[in-house]
């Protein structure tokens, strides 16, 4: 064998061991080369054009590039690695390097967005091809929503469009507002059209589990149409719709418990009576007159205030007006057909308790909707509503709860069902609660909506009609006991029944 010798004299290794040991000492490196390579190649779209700034990632690294002007692109990757490529407006890919060192990869466009179909006028079309701006909520973002109505569901939902309630009791009406008010004096609702035909307020005739979708329309391009009508914006809701297969049945239901989230802070019965006393010197400074004498007589003298009122928590009439509301929904539909014949059926039911004592709201929805095609041209459609809601309990805004006295003074606790008339006389106020049972107030709603449609195709050309009728009426109850405003302005107790009924 050949040997190596020192410059020394001094004998070595022999060669062939140290070219061994040289090649062992380089191993990592080869290795370490042939795991990691460099990938090259180029990103097309799917009519053969490069793609400029496509991501491309190795999975699961912090690795990555973007393709250049030519759509080219290198990056380091492992053969068992898997390159990740991403473009806004296209459907990811994922491609295995394994002994590749060249991948080209050809992207397809994502039309899940681009092809989405808005309801306008008494057509569709494509989102994409609208110029004006359209404001869009899918059923799935409503029936997780545990509401009575629709209007409160999309509250938040869409961008531009106001939902404001007035009040807290049942069955209140919800104001719709598109980019804002466009009149000082008239009228700033959008028009409704539920399934083609326009109706008033439609998001409180349909329940949240029968929607399909709304689409907002919010500028001119967009609801020129409507022409006036759809000034103030227009807001179509589509219903659901049967579907081929066979026959489903849907059951969703929830319950609930409502209450007033924050009341105001109010006086004790010490502060309280301090500064009627106060009040009643400013109206009257002597102290022998009448009026500060049935004060005395009422709550005691000054001196004795603290002690007297100081540890007394009083009466909190907002405690006593307001309670935990319960709230029950439930929802059962029947939903299938064939080829030609679709139908989908549905009840709905809410009964809602009112955070007002005495307040109550319930709705019953019924509709059925159908849809056959007669022949490859032909098709017809049918869909029936019918909404009835009652609604119980007088307004929040008439109730004195914020106003009336926390204590009786030196006649002990307040008593509930007690009409003090002095005090009414002094302060034209009355008892929250004998009051809220003095009023009463109770309102009755039927709509019954009926329409069809016919759509007739004539190659790409569409002929189609619609038929509507629209019948809506209201009941409403009063009757004021002998202890309201109402009934000491007019002499006595009376009792109001009034009908409306509107047909379209």
């Amino acid at each position: 064998s050949v040997s190596a010798f020192s410059p020394t004299g001094g004998r070595k290794r022999p060669l062939s061991r140290m070219v061994i040991l040289l090649f062992l000492g380089m191993l990592p490196a080869l290795v370490a080369t042939a795991q990691t390579a460099r990938i090259t190649g180029t990103v097309l779209d799917q009519h053969g054009n490069p793609l400029p700034g496509v991501g491309v990632v190795v999975k699961g690294t912090a690795t990555g590039t973007a393709t250049d002007a030519q759509g080219k692109y290198a990056i380091p990757a492992e053969s068992s690695g898997v390159l990740q490529f991403s473009f806004l407006g296209y459907a990811d890919r994922e491609e295995a390097v394994g002994n590749r060192t060249v991948i080209d990869v050809t992207l397809s466009e994502d039309t899940q967005e681009i092809d989405e179909i808005v309801v306008v006028g008494y057509g569709t079309m494509r989102k994409v091809d609208l110029t004006g701006t359209v404001a869009s909520v899918r059923n799935s973002d409503l029936v997780n929503v545990p509401v009575a109505t629709a209007a409160e569901a999309i509250t938040g939902k869409l961008a531009g469009v106001q939902v404001v309630t007035t009040s807290g009791e049942p069955d209140v009406e919800v104001k719709i507002r598109v980019r804002g008010g466009g009149s000082i004096t008239q009228d700033n609702s959008p028009l409704f059209i539920i399934d083609g035909f326009p109706v008033d307020n439609g998001l409180s005739l349909v329940s949240p589990s029968d929607i399909e979708r709304i689409d907002v329309l919010k500028d001119a391009s967009s609801t020129a149409i409507y022409g006036a009508r759809g000034a103030n914006g227009v807001v179509i809701i589509t219903t659901k719709s049967g579907r081929e297969g066979r026959t489903m049945v849907n059951f969703d239901s929830y319950w609930g418990v409502k209450k007033v989230p924050n009341t105001l802070d109010m006086m004790t019965p010490y502060d309280f009576v301090v500064s009627a006393y106060e009040r009643t010197r400013i109206d009257s400074n002597d102290l022998n007159s009448l009026e500060m004498q049935n004060f005395i007589q009422r709550y005691g003298q000054f001196e004795t205030y603290a002690d007297r009122y100081g540890n007394d928590s009083g009466t909190d009439w907002q405690k006593a007006m307001f309670r935990n509301a319960v709230t029950q929904n439930y929802n059962i539909s029947v939903n299938g057909g064939n080829a030609t014949t679709k139908y989908n059926i549905g009840l709905s039911r809410i009964v809602e308790e009112g955070a007002l004592v005495g307040s109550h709201y319930n709705r019953t929805i019924m509709n059925a909707k159908l849809e056959h095609q007669a022949n490859e041209r032909l098709t017809v459609g049918f869909s029936a509503r019918y909404n009835h809601n009652t609604t119980m309990g007088g307004s929040v805004s008439t109730q004195n709860a914020l106003m009336y006295r926390p204590t009786e003074g030196l006649n002990g606790s307040l008593d509930f069902s007690e009409f003090d008339e002095e005090y009414l006389n002094e302060n034209d106020l009355i008892n929250p609660i004998l009051l809220s049972e003095q009023q009463y107030r109770r309102k009755m709603n039927d709509n019954f909506n009926l329409m069809a449609d016919a759509a007739y195709r004539l190659g790409n050309l569409v002929f189609k009609t619609q038929l509507g009728i629209d019948n809506y009426q209201q009941e409403n109850r009063t009757c004021d006991g002998p202890y309201t405003k109402i009934a000491r302005q007019n002499g006595g107790p009376q009792a109001i029944l009034e009908n409306q009924k509107t047909n379209r």
